[in-house]
């Protein structure tokens, strides 16, 4: 909806394209069409093979955001959402920062602990696995939680 200027007041649209069985070619071609229809956000999946459909083929989520974002000129992408069992925390940070820097800032970034159980269990690396039972374990001191007592 339009304000009194005649300017959109902070909606924006985004597409969510999973890509299961679809070229690079043709997620290309989406993406381009999104642009040119003035889409705000591309999303893609983050699953080592689509989820029921393992024999289907699909393009790794992170090459492809990369590929997209170095083809498009508005168009942010990003991920719903990255597994943190996939990469190592300092490597996606890097990824991140390096791809952000690349696209010229147009990189949504999102994070989460992954709903595939078969992903996150049998293929997560073993420095992933580390450092999110490393994170899931880490709890500040009970004195800056505000605990006087014990639980």
């Amino acid at each position: 909806m339009a304000d009194m200027t005649g300017t959109t007041a902070g909606l924006e649209f985004g597409v969510y394209l999973p890509q299961v069985s679809l070229t690079f070619e043709q997620m290309l071609g989406r993406a381009l069409e999104c642009e040119r229809l003035g889409y705000d956000a591309l999303w893609l999946y983050d699953h080592l093979y689509a989820p029921g459909l393992p024999s289907v083929p699909s393009l790794e989520p992170w090459t492809l955001a990369t590929a997209l974002l170095a083809r498009t000129s508005r168009l942010r992408a990003g991920h719903l959402v990255l597994c943190n069992n996939f990469r190592h925390p300092a490597v996606l940070a890097k990824m991140a920062t390096t791809l952000d820097v690349i696209s010229g800032g147009r990189l949504e970034l999102g994070i989460g602990s992954g709903s595939v159980e078969a992903n996150t269990t049998r293929r997560a690396s073993p420095g992933a696995r580390r450092a999110s039972a490393a994170n899931a374990s880490a709890r500040p001191p009970r004195s800056s939680r505000g605990c006087s007592r014990d639980p």
